[in-house]
């Protein structure tokens, strides 16, 4: 019987560690997410954990320079920076946030204004706030409850 060689060892541990790596970030078993608090995120970050739990929303700033801050949208649609904009958060142009929303990280700042505001279509969960469409926000409901328990209003 042939005994593996010291180098033999070795290459069998790194071809294990390359495919461990690759098993769990097929799997979306990401350690950067998983040690990382939602408290803790920004809007990008929030928008990339979204993408990798599956609501496959595109992060589009609210400035028209491009530049992503405390607010963004989030959305499936084609809409503009433009288009996107002109949206109204009113509960009679509520139409016309299908496939959209507006999502501020509002973090411990207390936000009752704004859900007073927007009434029943808005979602808080931990330091984001959200308005816009009914099933996006219960998309993003669903994929950020077990990171904190969501508020909708």
């Amino acid at each position: 019987m042939q005994r593996f060689s010291r180098y033999g060892w070795w290459s069998a541990a790194f071809v294990a560690m390359i495919l461990l790596a690759f098993v769990s970030r097929q799997l979306g078993l990401d350690a950067r997410s998983s040690s990382h608090s939602i408290d803790d995120w920004s809007i990008v970050e929030l928008a990339d954990e979204l993408n990798r739990m599956g609501v496959r929303v595109q992060l589009r700033s609210t400035q028209q320079n491009g530049t992503v801050g405390q607010t963004a949208f989030l959305t499936f649609t084609d809409k503009n920076w433009r288009s996107l904009n002109a949206l109204k958060k009113d509960s009679r142009h509520i139409h016309e946030w299908r496939g959209v929303l507006f999502c501020e990280r509002v973090g411990e700042r207390d936000a009752t204004h704004l859900t007073n505001q927007w009434g029943n279509h808005c979602l808080a969960v931990g330091p984001f706030l959200f308005y816009g469409d009914a099933e996006l926000l219960r998309q993003v409901r669903d994929a950020l409850t077990p990171f904190a328990p969501a508020t909708a209003l």
